[in-house]
C-alpha cells in the first residue's frame, strides 16, 4: 500500500491519531484486498498542502540537518570503559 506524504511520514501525519489509524488500518487491509504480490494499492489520504512535493522534487533545497556529532555514543557505561581501555 502507498500514502503519498512526504519521506518518513508514512504511518500517517505527526500528532494527528485519526490520520494515523486509518492509514495504518487501510495499509492492514491491503492484505485482503491485493491478490498479487506485485500489485500496489493506494491509501486514499491528503496531506493537506503540496509544498512538500515540491521541496522533495527541487535539487535547489537547503541542508537543513543538524551537524553530525563527532563524539562516541554509547549505550552503557560499562561500553564505554570498554572502549577506552583498547
Amino acid at each position: 500500500m502507498f500514502v503519498n506524504y512526504p519521506l518518513g511520514h508514512s504511518a500517517g501525519k505527526p500528532f494527528d491519531r485519526a490520520d494515523q489509524e486509518y492509514v495504518v488500518e487501510s495499509a492492514l487491509n491491503g492484505f485482503n484486498s491485493l491478490k498479487k504480490s506485485s500489485q500496489i494499492g493506494m491509501i486514499d489520504s491528503d496531506w493537506g498542502s503540496t509544498g512538500w512535493k515540491n521541496e522533495a522534487n527541487s535539487t535547489a533545497g537547503e541542508d537543513t540537518r543538524q551537524p553530525r556529532d563527532t563524539r562516541p555514543q554509547y549505550q552503557f557505561e560499562e561500553d564505554r570503559i570498554a572502549a577506552e581501555t583498547i
